[in-house]
């Protein structure tokens, strides 16, 4: 069996038949997204920059459910992107045949993953919608967990609730002190933030038991088209609201300061789909405590403007969680969830949030 698909940083996999590599009738297939990333392995407390990958769409044609196929795609695909040396000593042959082989597929004269694509692996996510233990079961070998769900909480508020909440308050921060960012600003901003949540996790790693050989710290970074990817996917739907939206965050200004500041921001995108109630999702966010009700009040004031119903926010951190009120609760959908490919088996993944987030697989 073999994946093919287009270069680029998101690749279109497809599990084929051994006796029509190219053929049409494929038995499954899903996306994988190339990302920059952040770990901090066993011994160290200093980031380096390194490859995760999102796994995302997951899709059995109809005819082809039920076989066993999904599940086997999910298997092999952990031997196409993480480098060998990060897998089991051996591929079991005498169960799933013949291991996914770049090299075997350019000798038969068939088309590959590009190179860049794969092999390169610290991590591996996913969002699943069908539960929490499909994809765990879904490893290189079988006696080796595939992808274990990590922490699917959300939080939500509704708008009006939370509007007069915030509005009965006293400013804490002067609203001259806010600053909209529009898709650019937002681009920029995603950027310092990238070296701030470096900071942040090296300080994690300073706080934690990481020096030893079980531990280790990840992420992904929200610049790079990340973020952005959340706001664009969904372009066709809020580009009919009015007024039209163009701000996708708001940051803190720090007095005399003329730069972007992400020490207290929060970014965002809309998902305003037919058939369903108007949402604007948090995608990142960082904030004191003494800082989270002016900026929520901030964001709320975005969201009425723009007629939505409902906010909402992953991974919000436990010291913010009480101190406007809302609705915390662990996610039955777009369970986030991780392979990793080291010896360390206590791995934490940071900044958990919406921000790296990729479709999630609805018909596996």
């Amino acid at each position: 069996m073999k994946f093919q698909g287009m270069a680029g940083s998101s690749l279109g996999q497809v599990l084929a038949r051994r006796d029509n590599p190219e053929g049409l009738d494929f038995l499954c297939s899903c996306e994988t997204f190339k990302r920059e990333g952040l770990a901090i392995k066993s011994w160290l407390t200093s980031t380096e920059i390194v490859t995760g990958y999102g796994i995302a769409s997951v899709f059995t044609p109809s005819h082809n459910r039920k076989k066993g196929y999904a599940a086997h795609m999910m298997r092999l695909l952990h031997w196409v992107l993480a480098p060998r040396s990060a897998l089991p000593d051996t591929f079991p042959v005498e169960l799933w045949g013949e291991m996914p082989s770049r090299d075997l597929w350019r000798a038969a004269g068939l088309k590959a993953i590009p190179e860049g694509h794969g092999e390169d692996a610290t991590f591996s996510t996913l969002w699943s919608d069908i539960g929490n233990s499909f994809y765990t079961n879904c490893g290189p070998i079988p006696s080796e967990q595939g992808c274990v769900v990590r922490d699917p909480i959300s939080t939500d508020w509704r708008v009006e609730s939370l509007f007069s909440l915030l509005n009965s308050r006293p400013n804490g921060i002067e609203s001259t002190s806010w600053v909209w960012l529009d898709e650019k600003d937002a681009c920029e901003i995603w950027k310092l933030d990238a070296e701030k949540m470096k900071d942040e996790m090296e300080a994690l790693a300073r706080d934690t038991d990481t020096k030893n050989d079980d531990t280790a710290l990840f992420t992904f970074l929200p610049y790079k088209g990340v973020a952005e990817f959340q706001v664009d996917r969904l372009r066709h739907f809020w580009g009919k609201v009015k007024p039209l939206p163009n701000c996708w965050g708001v940051y803190r200004q720090a007095s005399n300061e003329s730069r972007l500041d992400p020490s207290t921001f929060a970014t965002w995108t809309l998902d305003v789909r037919p058939g369903q109630a108007n949402d604007l999702i948090i995608t990142r966010l960082r904030a004191r405590p003494e800082d989270f009700a002016p900026l929520m009040k901030e964001v709320v004031g975005h969201a009425k403007r723009h007629g939505v119903e409902k906010i909402e926010v992953w991974g919000l951190a436990k010291e913010l969680r009480d101190i406007i009120g809302g609705r915390t609760w662990v996610r039955d959908e777009h369970l986030s969830s991780f392979k990793w490919y080291g010896r360390e088996e206590n791995v934490k993944w940071c900044f958990n949030e919406n921000a790296p987030r990729v479709p999630s697989a609805d018909f596996a």
